[in-house]
């Protein structure tokens, strides 16, 4: 299990307009280097046009403790249909 991890994180919206959503997203990291995603928003809420997503990402260790990072994600995302992203990121 050392090269395995799963992460599941749930959010519950209550704002002031009492549209109340929630939204839930999971991810699942092996050895720290590949990262697969998925989540819905708005869970519940009928009139959004939001919905589910899902991804994946790379992280490559490069020099001592500085990583190059590149992640995708797809978004179902109502009237604009297919959108995609793509991030490519340096930490240190």
């Amino acid at each position: 299990m050392k090269y395995n991890r799963w992460t599941v994180a749930l959010d519950a919206m209550h704002p002031s307009d009492d549209y109340e959503s929630i939204n839930v997203g999971t991810e699942y990291a092996y050895n720290n280097f590949l990262f697969l995603r998925a989540g819905y928003k708005a869970l519940f809420l009928d009139a959004s046009e939001e919905s589910f997503s899902f991804g994946l990402g790379v992280k490559q260790l490069l020099i001592g403790n500085v990583a190059l990072m590149i992640d995708y994600a797809y978004q179902d995302f109502g009237r604009f249909s297919d959108i995609q992203k793509f991030t490519l990121s340096v930490s240190f």
